[in-house]
């Protein structure tokens, strides 16, 4: 089963470029250990030093923010979409 995943624009430098990766894994957990691997700068900014996923990193699935799913353990289907989405502040 391949999973579609979007990477922000200030995460592409990190992946060689690429906005849109294809993983083959089940559950949202195993799809971020692949991609990490695969691009290891990455795992720096989705992952905080004790391997878990900061409060400023919002990882989606088919629009749905995971931890209204089942978090990491989330079960990922055939065509779903995996989004990271690092949280945006601003203003005054």
């Amino acid at each position: 089963m391949t999973v579609n995943v979007y990477i922000p624009t200030p995460f592409v430098k990190f992946t060689n470029g690429e906005s849109s990766i294809l993983i083959d894994q089940k559950n949202v957990g195993l799809v971020l250990k692949e991609l990490t691997s695969e691009y290891g700068q990455l795992g720096q900014l989705i992952f905080d030093n004790e391997g878990a996923l900061p409060e400023h990193i919002n990882i989606y699935v088919n629009n749905q923010e995971i931890n209204s799913l089942d978090g990491l353990e989330t079960i990922l289907e055939d065509g779903d979409q995996v989004a990271i989405i690092p949280a945006v502040s601003g203003g005054e």
